[in-house]
């Protein structure tokens, strides 16, 4: 059941690979903006970095699992 939902298909691309594109960007966007709190070029709270790092964690082990478990 789980081979099926990661390999289900959105426009020829499977799931698996939508998840791990989004956790690759949510990361890069957890680096940038720290960075750009750290420079002060961006006025917010730092709040909002650790809210996308912890979707970012949350995304990244929903694609992983599915990976592993593809496996098992």
């Amino acid at each position: 059941m789980l081979k099926e939902i990661s390999y289900y298909t959105i426009f020829g691309v499977p799931i698996i690979v939508y998840l791990g594109s989004a956790t690759l960007i949510l990361f890069i966007i957890t680096v940038f903006l720290a960075l750009l709190i750290r420079k002060r070029m961006i006025k917010t709270s730092i709040q909002w970095h650790f809210r996308i790092a912890y979707i970012s964690i949350v995304v990244g082990i929903i694609h992983g699992g599915l990976g592993i478990l593809n496996y098992v």
